[in-house]
């Protein structure tokens, strides 16, 4: 029986270990932290630390626009890949269906024209046989019965 890590942030019943992907946002959230810890004890400990808190201020701005104008831009992949899907929908599987339905409805009249011209006389026809079989077999019966009686009744003429 082999374990599958898991990957919702519990801990892996078979061998105690956290699984890779927790570890890894733990080590980011702890790096964060430590950092702003320093910057902190920096900020209040070094004279003119200001300046280039400033500019790690606007750094931190810049990369925040451009973080902005690349979700922008992956939003509208997402909305062009969506029209097209919906364009393929639309043009490509709509006919299929089409297509599809009108199968299913000559089917439906193939089955019922079958149906009505062949099946049903065939039925008629092997019920008409298996009654002809069976008068057929109580005739046959009657006169069997019919012979085994008249020999011994024509011993006495």
């Amino acid at each position: 029986m082999s374990e599958t890590p898991s990957t919702d942030g519990e801990r892996d019943e078979g061998n105690g270990r956290v699984p890779t992907p927790v570890v890894i946002v733990g080590a980011i959230v702890a790096a964060l932290a430590l950092i702003g810890i320093v910057g902190i004890i920096v900020a209040l400990l070094v004279p003119g630390a200001g300046v280039v808190f400033g500019a790690m201020r606007d750094v931190a701005i810049i990369v925040m626009a451009l973080s902005f104008l690349l979700d922008a831009l992956a939003l509208a992949i997402l909305v062009y890949q969506a029209s097209v899907l919906v364009n393929l929908v639309k043009n490509e599987v709509g006919p299929i269906l089409e297509s599809a339905q009108e199968t299913a409805g000559t089917v439906s009249g193939t089955s019922e024209f079958v149906g009505r011209h062949l099946v049903a006389p065939l039925i008629k026809a092997s019920g008409f046989v298996a009654g002809l079989a069976r008068l057929l077999a109580g005739i046959f019966d009657i006169m069997r019965r019919l012979l085994r009686e008249r020999p011994s009744g024509s011993q006495e003429n």
